[in-house]
């Protein structure tokens, strides 16, 4: 398998390669925060702090093998399966066959055990193959604007993955009713087939590095002693836990956005269950504004791109609360101009931290003299895992004791003042969070070059005490750590 250790240049078709794997992770995850909850209060007898607890047991299980499959992809390595067919890709190629198992959710009839038991595995099957997949980027090159590329057209295809999972379920409605659980079957087969294809398309189409370990033919051993320290150890780099913050902020507003917008639109304002696929239908935009977004922010900075997207975000949650209130004619026309505003918005708050985390391992780099972009990935994979469900079980634990009535559209007034209420108040208070952090973080993409500059420097020989004393600052202020480091 030299094909995965031959570094190749990074190209628009190896950027499709790499991001059409995102098609899993931006439409898997789309269509269960935005539906699971719903097809479980609607199509079965489970209650939504039932359903709410499916997904919170299942990302505590999944968060913790997260961990062990960051730690077992950067060490792969040491057996001679992984050495032949690469540490990053053998677990991806083990994925491709495992991902079918996501349109057993989906079935109808089933109790609480079932459900709970398909969707714990299809977490980790996703782990499995999206953690290492992740780490890519930082091996296939470290130019940052190839990088970025990378990160940008994976994006864009998350964008576009998003919309087919909110434009699949619409059009299916159309054919089998809103009342019948089919959409959600036909769905689950459809995306079942697409994520093996896009897994299999990433995996002959990207690289790894070749760790010089890897060279020593002796026999290793793989050791999990030290494993929790080595996570620690990324939480040391300031940097690091700033954007885990913006991230976990950021996209908790987008989980509670996407498990209570149905119930709004289709409760406390008695539309058809079509008018809220068609309004998250609208994140279409967020395809084009990715592309915008790509160009802006090695122009304009992250944090520029943050400012901007939190501030639209606000403003469309004054306008859910103004059609609220006043439930104006032509309803569905002020819906979507709302809605548009809240995409690119959304687009913006999605797009930024995935751009810049392949950097941030580079800042761990220079201190220690090595990669470890799998235990990043792993480390933000589990606490984005461990809290991403809080907001959606909040949400059925909320709607649950405002006495939501299963199977039916017609609710008691407080369900529909709660659901009000998590939809405007609950988004709200998170990008509050996360702007906070982000007035905080200091990471840029010319600091980044400033930061590879050194790590090349030190490879070439040269010693840490010979640092200038402008790139010694830079570096201890985005590690909040002293450099050089006393080994």
């Amino acid at each position: 398998m030299k094909r995965i250790y031959r570094e190749r240049k990074v190209t628009l078709g190896t950027a499709l390669g790499f991001g059409v794997t995102d098609l899993l992770g931006g439409s898997a995850y789309a269509i269960v925060s935005a539906w699971l909850l719903f097809f479980f209060t609607q199509y079965t007898d489970i209650s939504a702090t039932q359903g709410a607890s499916i997904l919170v047991i299942a990302k505590i299980f999944d968060a913790f093998f997260s961990v062990f499959v960051g730690y077992l992809s950067d060490n792969l390595f040491k057996f001679k399966l992984g050495r032949r067919f690469g540490r990053r890709h053998l677990l991806m190629l083990i994925g491709i066959p495992l991902v079918l198992e996501y349109m057993l959710i989906w079935q109808p009839g089933h109790g609480y055990v079932y459900y709970l038991v398909t969707y714990i595995l299809f977490e980790l099957i996703v782990s499995l193959v999206l953690i290492p997949w992740e780490t890519l980027p930082t091996e296939m090159t470290n130019n940052y604007h190839r990088r970025s590329l990378l990160s940008t057209v994976r994006l864009i295809i998350s964008e576009l993955a998003t919309f087919l999972a909110m434009l699949m379920p619409r059009e299916l409605f159309k054919i089998f009713g809103d009342n019948s659980p089919m959409p959600f079957v036909v769905n689950s087969i459809i995306f079942s087939i697409i994520f093996a294809i896009a897994i299999f398309i990433s995996w002959l189409t990207t690289w790894e590095d070749r760790p010089h370990e890897m060279l020593n033919k002796e026999k290793q051993t793989f050791h999990l002693r030290g494993l929790m320290q080595e996570y620690l150890e990324t939480l040391k780099i300031k940097t690091f836990r700033q954007h885990l913050m913006i991230y976990i902020a950021s996209y908790g507003s987008m989980d509670i956005w996407n498990a209570v917008f149905v119930y709004f639109i289709t409760i406390d304002l008695g539309l058809r269950t079509t008018v809220a696929a068609e309004i998250q239908a609208i994140n279409v935009i967020s395809i084009p504004m990715t592309a915008i977004l790509g160009y802006l922010i090695v122009r304009k900075g992250p944090n520029w791109i943050y400012h901007f997207s939190y501030s639209l975000i606000v403003l469309s949650s004054v306008g859910w609360l103004l059609i609220w209130l006043y439930k104006p004619s032509h309803i569905v026309m002020y819906l979507i101009g709302v809605g548009i505003v809240y995409q690119l918005g959304r687009a913006g708050m999605v797009y930024t931290p995935w751009n810049i985390f392949s950097f941030i391992p580079d800042i761990d780099e220079v201190l220690n003299g090595y990669k470890r972009a799998g235990s990043f990935t792993s480390v933000m994979t589990f606490i984005r895992k461990s809290t991403s469900s809080i907001g959606t079980f909040l949400v059925g634990f909320i709607l649950d004791q405002a006495g939501y009535v299963n199977r039916t559209s017609s609710q008691p007034n407080t369900v529909h003042i709660a659901i009000a209420f998590i939809l405007i108040g609950g988004v709200t208070l998170f990008i509050a969070l996360a702007w906070y952090f982000v007035g905080k973080f200091k990471f840029t993409f010319q600091a980044d070059v400033q930061v590879q500059k050194e790590i090349t420097r030190i490879h070439e020989g040269h010693l840490p005490e010979d640092v200038d004393d402008a790139t010694k600052t830079l570096i201890e202020t985005l590690s909040g750590q002293s450099y050089p480091k006393v080994r």
